[in-house]
């Protein structure tokens, strides 16, 4: 699975039941999940992270929304569905907010 998930540009995290019902971990697993899939943000939401992302090593939501591109809520669910996908990356230690830090993922 880890050979597969590598060749499709992805990177696979197993966890087990234990450790992932260790707060904030289970907390942060549903809010991604909430956020995942096709259609629920759109490309030039995406592309607008993207660009933030891109010229900063580390960025918050907040920052993301002080920028006046995107509003809380829209920056809020591209940021997790860019999780989602990988692009983006947090420490699932910390319960997701809006001054959580993230950084890109490096393929």
């Amino acid at each position: 699975m880890k050979n597969e998930a590598r060749e499709a540009g992805r990177h696979l995290l197993i966890f087990t039941e234990r450790t992932i019902n260790i707060e904030p971990r289970l907390t942060n697993a549903k809010l991604i999940v909430h956020q995942a899939g096709e259609g629920l943000v759109t490309e030039e939401e995406r592309s607008l992270v993207a660009q933030i992302a891109d010229g900063t090593k580390q960025f918050t939501l907040n920052e993301i929304v002080g920028t006046a591109v995107l509003t809380y809520p829209r920056a809020y669910a591209t940021v997790l569905n860019m999780v989602a996908t990988g692009e983006l990356q947090f420490s699932l230690g910390r319960l997701f907010d809006g001054d959580t830090i993230l950084w890109r993922n490096v393929r």
